[in-house]
């Protein structure tokens, strides 16, 4: 199971996390900005705002997460729905084996098996993992459409 106070230690809410990002990566800003969400799906997720907390795993170098992670700080912002990014990861490009430096990665891109970003993962209120959303959602579907697919089903 998933521990929600312990998860909450090296995380921090999407929005805090975009802030910070956008210092880096003027891309960040500009997709929150320009990203037009569908407000009926949008509407569809929030009841699920009491259920799941999202985490996820982001870079601010990475173009897959300047797409995605100020998407999916649009749809908590719209939902309610909690997220949590653990960012700010690094590539251990010395080694043959690991993928992410530990630190300044935090130890949990080793304890969930992350290997590509954005990583998006959905947990119950009780702490079991009921999905992921990796890199990018499913070909033909919004971010919000496939959140809502892993959801539904």
């Amino acid at each position: 199971m998933i521990n929600y106070e312990e998860m909450c230690v090296e995380s921090e809410p999407v929005k805090e996390y975009l802030e910070k990002a956008k210092l880096e990566s003027e891309r960040f800003q500009e997709r929150y900005e320009n990203y037009e969400p569908d407000k009926s799906v949008l509407q569809r997720l929030k009841k699920y705002s009491d259920d799941i907390t999202i985490y996820g795993f982001s870079a601010e170098w990475c173009p897959d997460c300047y797409e995605q992670v100020p998407v999916m700080a649009i749809i908590s912002e719209m939902t309610g729905i909690e997220v949590r990014i653990f960012g700010h990861l690094m590539r251990d490009a010395k080694s043959s084996t690991r993928i992410w430096a530990c630190p300044p990665s935090p130890e949990e891109v080793n304890k969930f098996l992350i290997k590509n970003i954005p990583t998006f993962i959905l947990v119950n209120k009780e702490g079991k993992e009921i999905g992921r959303i990796i890199e990018r959602p499913t070909e033909g579907y919004s971010l919000e459409e496939s959140l809502l697919n892993l959801l539904s089903n």
